[in-house]
């Protein structure tokens, strides 16, 4: 009798064990979101004057993205430090072969670049591969650092996707970062060698001068 009671109890914990395992992965499979990343995720730049450029990708790895109609992406920066020259539509994006319109906004008095590109009439497309959607091209102006974020997610005049239903889609946003380092040039190489060499000499002085016990 123990006995059966015993393979009741362990049955019924199995299964109560596999139902809760069950409800978690479907409720993880419906938190999943699509992301918007700012690739690459942090860039180094050499000098003041130099260009350089990050790319955003509608990355689906996690969720696919459907009946996307068009997108609107806001990113913002520390203007005293780097400012944004143009924008462009990349090739292979997820609306590529509709018929869509395009746009930009650069406004780097306000520290912020807009892009926006939707499909014309009736056209929409599902995603279902990681796929990139505009790339951003700045200017280095001084040293220091500057976050790249997405502006006002989810927001109107903001960074957004919709569907054809013009419905916003959730995403989860990635931003980047960008460092403006000077480069360790021969003239700084040679101040340095002079600097090390003239406190050698200067301590070698100190001690032939330090008497002797």
């Amino acid at each position: 009798m123990k006995t059966q009671l015993y393979k009741k109890c362990l049955l019924t914990l199995v299964v109560s064990m596999s139902l809760l395992l069950l409800s978690t992965s479907v409720a993880n499979a419906a938190d999943a979101l699509p992301q918007l990343t700012i690739i690459p995720l942090h860039v180094d730049v050499a000098d003041v004057g130099q260009t350089f450029n990050v790319v955003v990708w509608l990355d689906v790895s996690q969720a696919n993205v459907t009946n996307l109609k068009g997108w609107e992406v806001k990113i913002g920066f520390n203007n005293t430090i780097v400012n944004c020259t143009s924008i462009s539509l990349m090739a292979g994006h997820p609306l590529d072969g509709l018929g869509i319109s395009s746009s930009v906004d650069i406004e780097n008095e306000q520290s912020f670049a807009m892009h926006m590109c939707i499909t014309m009439a009736d056209e929409y497309a599902n995603v279902t591969e990681t796929k990139p959607l505009c790339r951003f091209n700045f200017t280095a102006l001084d040293y220091g650092d500057s976050d790249l974020t997405f502006m006002g997610v989810g927001l109107t005049f903001g960074t957004y996707m919709i569907n054809n239903l013009g419905t916003k889609i959730p995403f989860e946003p990635v931003p980047s970062s960008v460092t403006v380092i000077p480069e360790f040039s021969a003239f700084m190489l040679m101040t340095f060698l002079i600097a090390a060499t003239s406190v050698s000499a200067l301590a070698a002085k100190r001690l032939i001068k330090t008497p002797h016990t």
